[in-house]
This record gives C-alpha cells, structure tokens and sequence, in this order.
C-alpha cells in the first residue's frame, strides 16, 4: 500500500480524470479513486473533505487542460483557442458536462478557478 504522503490533490484528480475517462462519470468515488490509487480510502480525506471536492478538483484539472500560459495578442484569435482548447477538453472527456452540473456551486466556484488565479499570478 502506497504511504499517503505519496498522494496529491492533483495525482487524486488525475486519478479520478482516468476512471471518469474508462469507466464514466458515475464510477468516480472516493473508494474507487483510493482502490486504483493503492490506498486507503481515509488517506484521501486528508487531501479532499468530500465528494464534492474530489469534483471540484477534477474540475480544476480540465481547467489546466484549456488554459494557456499566453494568448494571443488579438482577442478575437484568444477567443478562438480558448475555444477550441474548450471543445477539445469535451471531446477528450465527453462526461465533462455531467460533472459540472453535478458539483455544488461555491465549491466550483472556489476550486474551478484556482488554475486561472494561479496563472494569472504567474504562480505553478
């Protein structure tokens, strides 16, 4: 069994991102995320308080999937990657949609935009 300071918000995430990716949205739990981790599923509790972070935090990793670290100078061809990098993330993850809908609103609204604050702060 792997020691939980091996473990990570992001590694958690990305672990949920490829069950999600194999298995489907719905498959996505605590257990099942600390199962293919080799953990215990306690040991994730100590990275994310509920379920509803863990969907916060896959949420934030798709954000790091469509930013970029610069845009172009025109808006219009900004607007367009951000576009395109936007559905390319859908393709790549086609329960994308059901995710959000189904994450509580102040915890997207805090964890979805860490990415972006990051960026912008020009923080890793």
């Amino acid at each position: 069994m792997s020691r939980p300071s091996q473990l990570s918000r992001d590694k958690i995430a990305a672990t949920a991102l490829a069950i999600a990716d194999a298995e489907g949205f719905e498959s996505v739990s605590m257990r099942r995320v600390a199962k293919e981790m080799g953990v215990g599923t306690m040991s994730l509790y100590y990275y994310l308080k509920t379920k509803a972070d863990l969907i916060a935090a896959m949420d934030d990793a798709l954000m790091g999937e469509v930013l970029l670290p610069s845009l172009p100078g025109d808006w219009r061809e900004a607007l367009t990657v951000i576009a395109f990098r936007t559905r390319d993330v859908f393709l790549r993850h086609p329960w994308v949609l059901s995710s959000m809908l189904s994450a509580s609103p102040a915890s997207t609204r805090c964890a979805t935009w860490n990415n972006a604050c990051r960026r912008l702060l020009g923080q890793p």
